[in-house]
């Protein structure tokens, strides 16, 4: 995609001040304030809540955490939510979002998220949605929430993990209001780092008022590619903005029209160069050349990212009706290169100095409306409350790769015996996922006490698929495949008894569905002699049933809070993709094949013992594993699914001391453990799933606030942990070319300099 982007953030929401303590956030965020003792409100049933009576595990961390303790991406947030995982790929910049463990390295995705209501994964799993998950710059946002487990029957597709919601912050009427940031940061063995963010919010009139935010942030790289002669080639260029105008003519109407504009540059890929299995004699994590990874050519990597919204509401008494219109683009296009391609082209071909590069571009378009009318009475402790909604999305993909043979020392395209131009390779994919589908809730209070939530979605999913290869080397006459469809009904179901055995302390149940889509696969031909079966021309939807159980309030007069839950999740049918052979050309193809169960107990304790202390403690053990034996990615019943720790959690100590009416030093330190975890499985022997080693994180924070400015220190990652976040094995090509392992790094240390003011 070319354009620069934008992403709408669509419905008012209103957060309240937080009732939580600056640090850690936890898996119900039921947390303490240093400065006050207020809710903090959340919305994961779509309507507004105190966190700590939602019958789910739910993590919140607020707008304020999110600048005080810099948490720029998911990479950060991961530190701070129970039960949450990134893998960051070791090519184009993906991430993949893992929730309670529940993930293979599927095309599709299994956490899904949205921007104040909009969703913003893509359904189809032909659109690579586990791999490309948006990450949205955090600044002038309200607060971020993670739902943990299948979220289903409110948010439908690709919900069988968990949801993470972003939450921007409503205009505000009759208030002008103004407010930005500066930072400055050095990271270990790279260039300084920078950033800008400022907001403003203006009253049009009485009834208008319009919120607009910017931002640039500059992230040095510290992968070096020797090669080139170049250093910090994984930098990271991010800016955009979020506009959004609000009209209330009166208390009944409320309209709000968002959008927000973001591009990603990264000059290179997060990884590099290890030995792997290439040399026996290393051991399987020894760098091949420090923090280098080698191209004869650049890998850039442009992401953006599109929305728009529009959402109404209308008071009817009774009830409240509300309307979400929204449309999603997003696109990524990326350079990749491996050096090998040379040894290749000269020993094997006589062809001196000729590299293949390869590149990809994607288009993604999603439209969605959503109405919904739920009553009136949800803050009530009796009666019965009731939400009905519709849904309905459209979506459109488009994948395009091409490999052409380049000169490496001209940059140009190099003529070959498989093709004159140099293209020797084309694919392209197209795709289209359109759903419809229903839903209601119910929330019956047998007593003021105890009550129940049931809810439901009924759905229903067409889709096309159709593909074009050609090129020497990737198929030798043009092959055409398509139009493959396929159509699928189903539901999703939830129930969560709730029990208040104190206004502030809740016990709750909560057994509920998810799924991830099914849809077409490519036409494999018949199969010959001794090659493998034909798969089915569509796969099955993969489903997730969770158990779970929690009890989560405070106590002592807010000087210490609890969230504990234990779950245990079903997943069946689970999506596999596989390579079929066909006379020597490879067809990829998805089956469902096997099951896996997750359980585990997520955690969050906090304390404050006087007045200007906070302690938290939170995390997480999930025991993810195959139920049973997955031979297409050589996955053994009984191993650990990929990237998922056993045990994780988080520390921290908050302080912070008034001097005066107008003065308060404050100060914190975390560490943060993430476990041992495993790489993807993989279809061949030599890569599969490889154990990874566990890591931790030390941070700090410290300033000083007077009147309205904050001028404040931070550390990240103070003993520079290389925690992997992703790897790849290698091996040997024809004997003595090595193809060499890659692995992701979380970023190296980083100290820097805060400074904000709000207006």
């Amino acid at each position: 995609m070319k354009s620069a982007i934008a992403l709408l953030l669509g419905t008012t929401i209103i957060a309240a001040p937080a009732f939580a303590q600056r640090g850690a956030s936890t898996a119900g965020d039921t947390r303490i304030a240093l400065a006050d003792s207020q809710d903090i409100i959340v919305t994961a049933n779509k309507r507004e809540e105190r966190i700590q009576d939602v019958a789910l595990s739910v993590s919140a961390v607020t707008g304020r955490e999110l600048s005080e303790r810099q948490l720029l991406d998911l990479q950060d947030l991961q530190t701070q939510i129970p039960g949450l995982a990134i893998t960051t790929g070791s090519s184009a910049g993906t991430k993949r979002l893992i929730i309670r463990g529940i993930n293979t390295d599927g095309s599709g995705a299994t956490v899904a998220s949205t921007v104040d209501d909009v969703p913003l994964t893509f359904s189809n799993s032909l659109t690579q949605g586990s791999g490309f998950a948006t990450d949205l710059e955090p600044y002038d946002l309200a607060r971020v929430e993670v739902l943990k487990g299948p979220q289903g029957t409110l948010y439908g597709a690709t919900a069988e993990g968990g949801l993470i919601k972003y939450v921007t912050r409503a205009p505000e009427l009759g208030r002008t209001r103004a407010g930005f940031e500066v930072t400055g940061s050095q990271l270990s063995g790279a260039d300084a780092g920078a950033a800008g963010r400022a907001y403003i919010n203006l009253p049009l009139g009485d009834t208008v008022a319009l919120r607009a935010t910017g931002y640039y942030t500059y992230q040095p790289g510290w992968i070096s590619n020797n090669l080139r002669k170049e250093e910090g080639v994984n930098y990271l260029r991010r800016y955009g903005g979020r506009f959004s105008l609000l009209f209330e003519p009166n208390e009944k109407l409320s309209v709000r029209l968002s959008a927000v504009l973001q591009r990603a540059r990264r000059g290179g890929f997060d990884s590099v160069e290890m030995f792997g299995q290439t040399d026996p004699t290393k051991p399987d994590f020894t760098l091949v050349d420090g923090l280098n990874f080698n191209t004869y050519f650049p890998q850039p990597v442009v992401s953006d990212a599109e929305i728009y919204s529009g959402n109404i509401t209308y008071d009817l008494g009774s009830a409240t009706i509300q309307s979400i219109t929204s449309y999603v683009k997003t696109g990524t296009e990326y350079t990749a290169d491996l050096p090998i391609y040379r040894s290749v082209f000269e020993l094997f071909f006589g062809i001196p100095d000729t590299g293949l590069p390869s590149y990809a571009d994607s288009d993604l378009k999603k439209f969605n409306q959503e109405f919904r009318i739920a009553s009136n009475n949800s803050n009530e402790t009796s009666g019965l409350h009731w939400q009905i909604g519709a849904f309905y999305t459209n979506e459109k993909s488009y994948f395009e790769t091409e490999f052409i043979t380049t000169n490496i020392i001209t940059g140009k395209p190099q003529s070959t015996p498989f093709a004159e131009d140099g293209n020797v390779g084309f694919n392209s994919m197209k795709s289209k996922y359109e759903e419809f589908a229903g839903y209601a809730t119910l929330d019956y209070y047998l007593t003021p006490r105890f009550d129940i939530e049931a809810g439901v979605r009924i759905f229903h999913n067409k889709q096309v698929y159709s593909s074009v290869s050609s090129g020497a080397l990737v198929s030798p006459v043009p092959l055409i495949t398509g139009p493959s469809r396929s159509d699928e009904t189903s539901a999703t179901f939830a129930i969560a008894p709730r029990f208040r055995i104190t206004p502030d302390i809740i016990a709750y149940a909560r057994v509920a569905s998810g799924y991830r889509p099914g849809g077409p696969n490519t036409p494999v031909p018949p199969p010959a002699v001794g090659e493998p079966a034909s798969p089915p021309t569509s796969f099955k939807a993969d489903r997730t049933v969770n158990y779970e159980a929690g009890l989560k309030g405070s106590v002592l007069d807010n000087r210490l809070s609890f969230d504990v839950a234990a779950f245990l999740i079903d997943w069946t049918d689970i999506q596999v993709a596989g390579a079929f052979q066909r006379g020597g050309v490879a067809y990829s193809a998805t089956v469902n094949g096997g099951k896996a169960q997750s359980k585990g107990v997520e955690w969050n304790l906090a304390a404050r013992p006087v007045p200007w202390l906070s302690l938290g403690w939170l995390g997480a053990y999930t025991d993810a594993t195959l139920s049973d034996d997955i031979p297409l990615l050589f996955g053994k019943k009984g191993v650990q699914l990929p990237y998922v720790p056993k045990w994780t959690h988080t520390v921290s100590a908050d302080v912070s001391v008034p001097v005066n009416d107008r003065y308060t030093l404050f100060a914190g330190v975390g560490y943060t453990y993430t476990g041992d975890r495993r790489s993807n499985f993989n279809p061949d022997a030599v890569s599969a799933s490889f154990p990874l080693p566990s890591y931790d994180q030390w941070s700090v924070q410290g300033g000083v606030k007077f009147d309205r400015i904050t001028v404040q220190i931070f550390g990240k990652n103070l003993g520079n942990s290389r925690g992997i976040g992703g790897y790849a094995n290698g091996a040997l090509l024809f004997g003595n070319l090595p193809l060499y392992a890659t692995a992701s790094f979380i970023r190296p240390r980083e100290v820097g300099l805060r400074i904000s003011a709000d207006f």
